[in-house]
């Protein structure tokens, strides 16, 4: 059975001011990794668990973990994700339980960085049949039950994340019911109620992710109304962080729904309205890229002979004076620096 090996001074020479340091123990770890890839994985994943380590040690080890399962280039990804999942099975699963207990530490760092990790190994796993548990185990973390606002943010945002990665693949590994329950706990976790703003902006950010996957509940009205109403409360929300984040969900669903619009729409350009006209400047530039986005759609609605609701056309008499007065202000500005 592969070791736990303690490497908590040889990731703090990793990150050393010193050229000489940081060079002599990146290259010992990229001989651990090449040596003794089961040893490696191992000690990676207990030092980023490990409550007695120091926060940018156990950091840097879920980041190192996390780069030898990811790769940019597809034929280096595949690879990257055999030699994973030729490791041993009771490897694989030491590791995989350390990466949940992980998103319960204290340290919110870790529980970061873990769910990084575990949104990695998601993408190689599921779609090899494998980790059955892993939704599940989110969606408890991520659930209201007595969980604590740091281990649902942390459920919450594993949850974005592994749909992120899962979104990037060119097959569609999310069985419906899964999606059910995902957006379930991530729109729960919108509901302006919610005390904490970090759940909040975590399962906000998480539904940008999910959206895709969503199409059979974005065809249920009440399923899509739900998600409409919560989504719009979040462009007014105190929080500018999660006003972004709602417009860029509104951005998201031009673009893949499109066709389902018309019933929220006299909404949607009121908000728009408000947060062009008076919102800080990335929240503002949010509402400007929906109604780009309704154009992109719209433009090749027309040519190619798809549903074209003509939201633009009709939104244009009120909409261009609004550009024209914020363009207005903006050189104003321009000018008295």
């Amino acid at each position: 059975m592969a070791q736990v090996l303690d490497i908590t001074s040889l990731l703090d020479s990793a990150q050393s001011p010193d050229a000489a340091t940081r060079n002599a123990a990146e290259g010992q770890l990229k001989g651990l990794q090449e040596s003794q890839f089961p040893s490696f994985v191992l000690s990676l994943a207990a030092e980023l668990g490990s409550g007695d380590k120091p926060v940018s040690s156990r950091r840097l080890a879920g980041l190192v973990l996390k780069n030898a399962l990811d790769a940019k280039e597809a034929s280096r990804q595949a690879g990257l994700s055999e030699r994973w999942m030729s490791l041993d099975a009771g490897v694989r699963s030491q590791v995989k339980q350390s990466l949940l207990a992980t998103m319960h530490a204290e340290v919110a760092d870790a529980r970061h960085t873990a769910g990084l990790v575990i949104a990695k190994v998601g993408a190689i796993e599921i779609p090899a049949g494998s980790w059955p548990e892993l939704i599940p185990s989110l969606l408890a973390a991520a659930g209201t039950g007595t969980a604590a606002p740091g281990v649902r943010h942390a459920g919450l945002e594993t949850l974005g994340y592994v749909c992120e990665e899962l979104g990037a693949l060119e097959e569609d590994y999310l069985e419906q019911g899964a999606v059910n329950q995902i957006l379930t706990a991530v729109v729960g976790g919108m509901d302006k109620g919610t005390a904490d703003a970090e759940v909040r902006l975590a399962a906000t950010t998480a539904l940008g992710n999910a959206l895709e996957f969503a199409r059979k509940n974005f065809e249920s009205e009440g399923e899509r109304s739900y998600i409409m109403q919560r989504v719009c409360e979040g462009t007014v929300a105190g929080d500018a962080r999660l006003r972004h984040a709602a417009w860029e969900c509104l951005v998201s669903i031009a673009g893949n729904y499109y066709e389902t619009l018309p019933a929220y729409m006299a909404d949607i350009f009121a908000l728009s309205q408000r947060a062009i006209r008076g919102d800080e400047e990335s929240v503002a530039l949010q509402a400007l890229e929906f109604w780009c986005s309704l154009c992109e759609e719209e433009a090749a609605a027309e040519e190619e002979g798809g549903v074209l609701h003509g939201f633009v056309a009709a939104a244009l008499p009120q909409l261009a004076p609004l550009l024209l007065e914020q363009l207005t202000k903006q050189e104003e500005g321009e000018e008295g620096e």
